[in-house]
Parts: C-alpha cells; structure tokens; sequence
C-alpha cells in the first residue's frame, strides 16, 4: 500500500511505508507472564516483506513493529529506553532526539570520554508521565520505543498507540531486557547489536553501525583470547538496587539473563551464582542475609548503581554488609569485592564502557585499570570521520 500525498505534493517522512500488514496487527502472544499489555502487538513479517525494507534506503524490521520505510531519514526522534538512545547517539542523531523517559537518569557521562561527541540528556522533554498530548507536541518523526512497553508503562491502549501511529509516527522497537514481561511473548530478545543495525538501516547510517560493531568484535576478540578457564572465574551475584541490606532483603537476578542489560556479564563470561537455583516464572530470586550467605557469592555487583557516587554506594550497600552479622561473612563482602554495577539500558557506547569497568572489576589481575577499546577510534565512529 503506498502512501497518500501531502497537500504540498509529497510524501512526508512520518507517511512510512509499512509491510506485513498494518503495524497493529497480533502475532500469536500466548502465556502472558506479569507485567503485560492490553491486547500486545506482534507484527510478522514475511521474507519479502523483509527483503522489501532491506533494500529501501532507509528501511528496517524489528519485532513486534514489523517493517517500517521513510522517503528520507527521520530528522526528529523520540525514545523511551536509554538503550535506543544511545544507538541514536552513536549513529550521530543526537541534533533530532527530542524526549526520553527519566533524563536525569540517562547516563550520558560516558561521552564526555570521547573526543568531539557531546549530548546532553538534561536537554531533553521528561515524557515519564506517558502524557500521550505531549507526543503530539514534539510531533517527532520516529516513536523509537516498543508499542507494548508503551502501553505497559504509561496506561496506554491499543486505540492510543493506533492514534498516534496515524497522527504523529510510527512505533519502531523492541524491548530488549528479558524481565518476564507479558508482552513479549514469544518474539525473541534480540541481541543489541542486532537491534543496533536494524535502527541504523532506518536512519540510512549502515557504515557507523559497521564501523562501531567493529570496535565490539576487537572487544570480544581480546576478551576472548584473555579470559582465565571457567573454573578460574568469579563466581557473581547481581543485586537488584531495591535491595536493602540493613533490612536483610536481597533480590538477585541472573547475570547471563537474555537482552542487552546483562550482555557484558555474558562477554565476560562469569559464573552465575543463579545457575542451580529455580526461581519460577519470576526474573527475580529473593532471599534474605542467611540465603545470601547459603550462595556466598565470589563478587557482588549492584545493577544499576554504576552512577552513584563512591560515598552513597559505601553507605547504602558496602557499608552495611560489612556491619550485618550475617552479610560481614559473605566473602565477597569479606575480600571487598562489593561493586557498582552498570545500568540495565545500555547501546552500543554505554555497553563498551561498561563491560570496560566490569572486566576491571571481575579480573582485575588482567583487565584492571585496562582501555579494553580505543576512545579516539570510537569517537571517529560517532562523528562518522575517516579513520
């Protein structure tokens, strides 16, 4: 189906082509587990329909949205997750992003490390309140977001992400941490440099993505030449942030979940303390101190902590385990191996920095105080310079 025309003549850039059938359309989403959508989007997609995108100059599929064409790249952009604005940063667009969810949280320091790449996230519109008029007011070109998280976290329905599919722009993406959301269904997580080259086809900026993924192979390439054997690696415990030691509550969670919010735990390649123990349907495995102990992790790592300062992480976690009659026997806590941990949301920059720190943190005999990557070289990436 091809689009109307404008009054002008043309075709606007939020008229996108879309193949596979309407973008609402249901792909079969059993077995809803937890947090879930009303009536959850599963867009498939055909072979052709795929073949169709990939050869339009500035096309793309992601699931559940199905395929999506622009005439010309979009200028303006919006997205919910850290983690597709930082792919947006690294393909350059950072002139076109307008609102994102929480910026105070976005953490953006990381680009300050790079030389002539520079985003401030304190710029953008806070759409947190899932205030669904404030869309029609940045009338960005591009819902860079997950139509069923949308629904998910802001109350949406259907009729609201159909409404601004017609009225504003089209939803692309993909929500890609693996928390036993309902409204994931049975699309798979895709990998975050999967869901980074699909974004990078629809803003027509292929040769960043090529140059960046790159970086991320020579990061693996070393990392894979230089880990210890198996049996030498720590073994880890990933703390969720709501934990509270002084009230002897811990909620941990797999650090080889699927998704991109775990993915530098998986390139380094540590041993789970989660690996033998069944949690259910539920992401989450709570204990209290004497079941922490009974797991008596090597290292400790608290999600989503990278950004606290050195004082607030000592006196809400290190802190207290240490004083805890139970928790000061932990032996992570004993051979201060307590640690920050990245955040959750996490593209293709913000991953490289952190699996930088983490490898630091979990072998620092080997990648302590270590550039695991060149800063210049990746900062020619962002700015798409010739090496």
């Amino acid at each position: 189906m091809q689009p109307e025309q404008t009054d002008g003549g043309h075709v606007s850039r939020r008229e996108a082509l879309r193949y596979g059938g309407t973008a609402l359309s249901v792909g079969g989403l059993a077995g809803c587990l937890g947090f879930g959508s009303p009536d959850p989007i599963g867009e498939t997609v055909s072979e052709s329909e795929r073949q169709a995108a990939q050869e339009a100059r500035y096309g793309s599929c992601l699931a559940p949205t199905g395929c999506v064409t622009f005439d010309q790249p979009p200028s303006t952009w919006v997205s919910y997750q850290y983690g597709y604005g930082d792919m947006g940063v690294a393909l350059g667009q950072t002139d076109g992003y307008l609102a994102t969810n929480r910026p105070e949280n976005y953490p953006d320091s990381f680009y300050e490390e790079l030389p002539g790449v520079s985003f401030d996230a304190g710029s953008l519109t806070d759409i947190n309140a899932g205030d669904k008029e404030l869309f029609f007011e940045l009338d960005p070109d591009l819902l860079l977001m997950d139509p069923n998280n949308a629904m998910a976290r802001f109350g949406w329905s259907r009729e609201d992400i159909g409404e601004l599919e017609q009225e504003v722009a089209p939803f692309f993406g993909h929500f890609n941490r693996r928390y036993g959301y309902g409204f994931q269904g049975e699309y798979e997580t895709m990998s975050l440099l999967e869901t980074f080259e699909a974004v990078a086809h629809l803003f027509g900026e292929h040769d960043r993505y090529e140059a960046i993924a790159g970086i991320h192979e020579q990061v693996q390439e070393t990392l894979t030449a230089e880990l210890p054997p198996e049996s030498e690696r720590p073994s880890i415990g990933l703390l969720g942030g709501g934990s509270d030691p002084e009230d002897g509550s811990f909620a941990l969670l797999s650090a080889l979940g699927e998704g991109y919010g775990r993915k530098q735990y998986r390139d380094l390649g540590v041993r789970d303390v989660l690996s033998d123990v069944e949690t259910g349907e539920s992401p989450w495995y709570e204990t209290d101190a004497e079941g922490l102990l009974e797991l008596d992790p090597d290292v400790l790592v608290v999600h989503w902590t990278i950004h606290q300062s050195e004082s607030t992480f000592e006196a809400e976690f290190r802190t207290p385990l240490r004083e805890g009659t139970v928790t000061s026997d932990l032996t992570a806590v004993e051979d201060g191996r307590v640690y920050r941990g990245g955040t959750a949301e996490q593209g293709p920059i913000i991953n490289l920095f952190q699996t930088e720190i983490a490898a630091g943190q979990l072998y620092p005999e080997r990648f302590g105080g270590r550039e695991l990557f060149s800063r210049d070289e990746l900062a020619r990436a962002v700015r798409g310079a010739e090496p």
